[in-house]
Formats: structure tokens, C-alpha cells, sequence
């Protein structure tokens, strides 16, 4: 919208209830009679009507069309796949060592205190060479493996879990052979590639040895490391949705969700969600209630994961695909604990409003001739937000209240204003809208013992938020006599 077409007084034919003006660039014809506003447009393209909802309150009303969901409903998508895994011959001295923890008594609660977790460096000297531990799993344990570095471009080691025994390499089980991809981090200020990270529950009856094998796809250094991190924990400490470590493994997310129960149980487990964003959603703020953790959002080319940045208002830009969203833990201090993520979605289109109606008089609906309706005297304070056809907030956009007088305002020569207010990232405006004084062509009278006279114009509001708008009539006071009783 570019503004407000001014009606020249020659161009306005006066009569008591019926108004013609230009609004921006739009022709539009509106009738203030029978307590109703009426817009017709005549440009090019589809006219929508808003629905707006009065309420006396905008708390949370950006969240009401979330949907919360639990560990336990989140399903595994395996949308990503992994590399062919190559044939692998275990060697002596190839050997890292041996992990592997007891089942004892004493655990407190939302913290194992049977879980262990060791940091492990190592050096591959050859392209295409490999180091492997071996851990031993109780049934119902969990092991969560993570390998980091080395911090180099040219370099790739990937990270494969297979079943031992008696020497010989079985199944495979879990794996991630992410690529290398130089992601900025500028909050930790490092640049570095997502770490390799799987996680495998032991759901036998038995305890099993496995293999937890690096091996080089791309480049080696017998001077630059990598970091392996093992964390072994016990049944009841991880949450539901293990095994999730890696965006392979990731669990799927709705739109608009509020997924609750889920835990960071050891200081390198990560949770990765999967994300099918529609084509009618432009955007998304993520929240945690956990001040502990991270939360990041990639997109993957291939098997790189690209790490995507929110702007200034903490709103990240999406398309119609796939999004990976991890949580994470990057202090230096970790505690166990629990913690809610919500996605909030920012939609395209303005479909519907709510708003709580504030002017300089009372913001209850008054009854006069033409009904009940809000009534004003020179300010229109009202605070909206906006929401698109799934009820998610529309953020970021412009939306305008335009007055418009039923009676030409003779000092002024004015018979419409109007204010532009930016919506916000939870889609609300608020609006400071002064206007012309009522002139008083319109007036009731009420009361027995002392009866008074009001005078008032009746006038019409119009919202608009793109080709989306909404149409309200409204008294606006002008003055009162007192008549005697």
C-alpha cells in the first residue's frame, strides 16, 4: 500500500449515511447503513475478507493453533540415506580400546548415575584406514557416540556401530556418514562441520559387544585429531524418542507443535527433528524453556548439513523442504534435565484477527440508533493479531487501520486517516490512530428521570493486512447535552 487517495471536496457527494473514497490503490464503495460497512474492490486480483474476532485479551493467542506432542508419538522418518558402508578388516593396531559399563543400584532420578562418558582422540594415518572401540551393552542401555574433527575441510571420517563376536564384524546397525561442510558458528565463534553422532539401544535380553568403528572416506592426518565421545546410560534415563542422535535417525515434527517429555540425558546426546515445511508458511521462531541447551536449524544438501541463521528478530527463513532441527548441549557444564520446544510457524497470509478494541473512551460496545457498536472520541488505541488460515501468526508484514468519517469534517477538510503499523514476531500491531473531531450529525437521547442528548457521527473502520481486509462500523462522540428530568 502506497496511501491514502485524498478525496477533493468536489469529487464527495454528501449524503447523511453514504461515503465514496479511494483507499491506497484500490476503488472501493462503502456504505455505512444498517449497522454494516460494505468494501468492494475493483482492482486486479482477489479481494478476502478478514475475520476478526473481538477478545479481551491477546495473550497467547499466537499459540492456541500449536499442537502438543510427546515423546512417546514422535516417529522416526529415515528421510536421509546413508553412504554404502565399505568392507571393513579390524587390526590390532587399529584398536582403541574396550568400554563398558555395570547395572548397580543407587540411581537418581534425571541423572543416571551409572552412565559413563569418556572422550576419546585418535589419528587416522591413511586414507581410507580406521580406529574402532569396542563397547558392551547391557539389555535396555543406550550408547550415544559422537565424533568430532578433524577441523578440516579436506578431511571426512564417518561413524558406523556394528555387532561383534568372537572377532568377526556382523550387522550393521547405526551409522552416520555425514560430509564435511564448514558451518560458521558465531555465537561459539568456531568454524567447524556438524558432528557425526549416532545413538543404538540394546532391546536383546542378553549383553552384546559391538563395534564402534572411524574410518576415513576422504583425507587422513597423522597430527590432526579427532575426538570421539561414548556415553553409555541405563533404561528409564534416555527419553522416548532415542534413537535420535542424527539427522538420519531424526523424528518427525509437525507443523505448529509444542513437543513436550523429551531430555538431553548425557552431555553429548543431541536430538535431531525433521521438518516438512509447507509452501503456505514463509518462516519460524523456535523456543526452549531450557536456557541450558541449544537449539539449531540446518537444511541438507546431499549429505552436508548446512547450518541456516534466524535474522534480527529471531525468525528463520524457510522453504517448501525439509528442515533439521537439533538440540543440543554446548557448556561446558551439563546437567540432565528435561525441556519443551515449540515451533511457531509464520504464515503468508492474513486470514482472520484478533483484537481487543481501545480508544479514549470505554472499549465496551455502546448502543445508540444504529446499534451496538465501539465508540471513540479522538483516539483509536486497538491491538490485533494476525493469523493466517491455520491460525499461526503472520509476522513481519504491514497492516493498516484506515477511519472514515460519514460527515465531511468542514475545519479540517478531512473525512479519513489513516496508520500503518508494523506486525511483530508474535503477528500483533497496535495502533495510535488520532483523528478529526466528530462533528455530532448524528444524536440519541436516553434516560427517564434526567434524560441526555448525545451527538456523534457514524463512522467505519477499515483493517487491511495484503489483499485481506475488514470492515466495522463505530460511533465517534462528538458531545453530550443534559436535557433536565
Amino acid at each position: 500500500m502506497n496511501g491514502c487517495h485524498k478525496i477533493q471536496k468536489g469529487e464527495f457527494i454528501m449524503k447523511r449515511k453514504r461515503l465514496l473514497v479511494l483507499i491506497t490503490a484500490t476503488v472501493m464503495s462503502i456504505s455505512l447503513l444498517g449497522g454494516s460497512v460494505t468494501v468492494k474492490a475493483e482492482e486486479n486480483g482477489t479481494e478476502q475478507e478478514l475475520n476478526v474476532e473481538f477478545v479481551d485479551s491477546l495473550e497467547g493467542v499466537e499459540k492456541e493453533a500449536l499442537v502438543t506432542v510427546s515423546a512417546e508419538e514422535l516417529s522416526h522418518d529415515y528421510e536421509m540415506q546413508q553412504n554404502v558402508s565399505p568392507s571393513f578388516t579390524l587390526t590390532e593396531e587399529d584398536f582403541l580400546g574396550e568400554f563398558q559399563s555395570g547395572q548397580a543400584e543407587g540411581i537418581s532420578a534425571y541423572s543416571s548415575a551409572n552412565s559413563i562418558t569418556q572422550n576419546i582422540p585418535g589419528v587416522i594415518e591413511t586414507e581410507g584406514g580406521l580406529s574402532y572401540l569396542l563397547v558392551n551393552l547391557a539389555p535396555g542401555q543406550i550408547l550415544q557416540a559422537t565424533l568430532a574433527g578433524p577441523n578440516n575441510p579436506d578431511i571426512n571420517y564417518d561413524l558406523q556401530l556394528y555387532t561383534y563376536n568372537n572377532g568377526v564384524l556382523e550387522t550393521l546397525l547405526a551409522g552416520s556418514t555425514l560430509e564435511t561442510y564448514m558451518n560458521t558458528y558465531k555465537e561459539q565463534g568456531v568454524t567447524k562441520s556438524v558432528e557425526d553422532s549416532i545413538s543404538y539401544i540394546n532391546t536383546g535380553d542378553a549383553v552384546q559387544e559391538y563395534a564402534l568403528i572411524v574410518y576415513s572416506v576422504a583425507g587422513c592426518s597423522s597430527t590432526e585429531t579427532f575426538n570421539l565421545t561414548v556415553s553409555l546410560d541405563e533404561q528409564g534415563y534416555y527419553d522416548a524418542s532415542e534413537p535420535n542422535d542424527s539427522p538420519f535417525t531424526a523424528v518427525t515434527v509437525d507443523t505448529g507443535a509444542i513437543v513436550t517429555g523429551c531430555n538431553l540425558n548425557v552431555s553429548n546426546d543431541q536430538d535431531w527433528y525433521i521438518w516438512n515445511v509447507p509452501s503456505t508458511i514463509n518462516g519460524v521462531s523456535l523456543s526452549l524453556d531450557n536456557s541450558d541447551y541449544t537449539v539449531e536449524v540446518y537444511h541438507n544438501l546431499g549429505l552436508s548439513m548446512i547450518l541456516d541463521s534466524p535474522d534480527a528478530n529471531g525468525l528463520y527463513s524457510l522453504e517448501a523442504k525439509n528442515y533439521y532441527i537439533r538440540v543440543y548441549n554446548c557448556n561446558s557444564n551439563f546437567t540432565s534435565s528435561n525441556y519443551t520446544l515449540t515451533f511457531v510457524p509464520s504464515g503468508t497470509t492474513a486470514s482472520t484477527i484478533k483484537m481487543t478494541f481501545q480508544g479514549d473512551m470505554e472499549s465496551e460496545k455502546i448502543s445508540y440508533n444504529e446499534g451496538p457498536h465501539y465508540r471513540f472520541k479522538e483516539y483509536l488505541r486497538p491491538s490485533v493479531v494476525v493469523l493466517d488460515a491455520s491460525g499461526y501468526p503472520v509476522t513481519l508484514q504491514k497492516i493498516r487501520l484506515t477511519w472514515i468519517s460519514s460527515a465531511w469534517n468542514e475545519e479540517t477538510g478531512k473525512d479519513e486517516a489513516y496508520q500503518d503499523a508494523d506486525i511483530d514476531m508474535n503477528g500483533k500491531a497496535e495502533f495510535n490512530l488520532k483523528t478529526p473531531r466528530a462533528l455530532g450529525s448524528y444524536s440519541y437521547t436516553f434516560g427517564t428521570a434526567k434524560r441526555f442528548r448525545h451527538y456523534y457521527d457514524y463512522d467505519g473502520i477499515v483493517l487491511r493486512c495484503g489483499n485481506a481486509s475488514y470492515q466495522e462500523n463505530i460511533y465517534h462522540f462528538a458531545y453530550s447535552d443534559y436535557l433536565g428530568g
